[in-house]
């Protein structure tokens, strides 16, 4: 059985027209147990905010109401010029006050980061007990299987817990095969989350665009089916409002 979650992207125009993430729960709750929200979206990610901290107390509360499971995207890089994140324990006491089960980052730098900086870091986040992964950015650098590879590579040396977010629209991007790189990780173990994200460029193929899950080019349910059960996966791209309930029925009937 797929476990499948909305990330709130999928309401941007909601967000945008000024409705809080915490009254997106409920929405979500009708279609899923599981949510992921976004950091850039809470009080505009500012922790001194006041409305923030009120925020992140209102998810939690709506997402436990609901008996539901949340995660919590963090728009950073994971390392940054072979330094972790410095705030990443501000983010994962966040986490913590969500009652998150997971969190991801970008992965940044950390094929140039010294293993003790990641065991210290991987120390931190088995303290809270916060799931961390990380994923590619759409960028031929940091946006590579070689990099992906790479960087899984490091963490396991370092003994980290931290797996990797497979986003299938974000290879497209990069100028990768989504299939390679799926195979490449799927081998490697080292996927600990799935996120659609169909693409559609047949006009344009060096510049792709997000699409709806049946206008994309990506085999994105042949991927979810291969998957481990216990890897969460979440929609996340932007739909129109009116369109959320068809592209949920749709990808319950293709995993079902």
């Amino acid at each position: 059985m797929v476990q499948l979650g909305i990330n709130t992207l999928m309401y941007l125009d909601a967000m945008k027209a000024g409705t809080p993430q915490s009254a997106l729960i409920g929405r979500i709750a009708e279609f899923f147990p599981i949510a992921e929200v976004r950091r850039e979206f809470i009080a505009g990610g500012n922790e001194a905010d006041p409305a923030f901290q009120a925020e992140l107390c209102a998810i939690r509360d709506a997402a436990a109401s609901r008996d539901m499971t949340l995660y919590y995207s963090v728009p950073e890089d994971f390392c940054t010029s072979g330094t972790v994140n410095p705030n990443l324990k501000m983010f994962l006491a966040e986490a913590t006050a969500l009652g998150a089960s997971g969190m991801k980052f970008a992965v940044g730098d950390v094929p140039n980061t010294p293993l003790d900086a990641l065991k210290t870091a991987d120390e931190m986040v088995r303290r809270e007990g916060v799931a961390v992964c990380v994923e590619n950015d759409q960028t031929a650098s940091h946006g590579s299987l070689e990099w992906a590879m790479e960087s899984m590579q490091r963490l396991v040396e370092a003994g980290a817990s931290v797996k990797f977010c497979y986003d299938c629209g974000n290879w497209v991007w990069a100028g990768v095969d989504p299939n390679e790189a799926f195979d490449a990780l799927l081998a490697a173990d080292a996927i600990g989350e799935y996120q659609i994200k169909n693409v559609n460029a047949p006009d344009a193929p060096n510049h792709p665009a997000p699409a709806l899950l049946k206008e994309g080019t990506v085999d994105w349910a042949g991927q979810i089916r291969r998957l481990p059960e216990l890897v969460p996966v979440t929609l996340e791209y932007p739909s129109p409002l009116d369109r959320i309930d068809a592209e949920v029925a749709i990808a319950k009937r293709e995993l079902a």
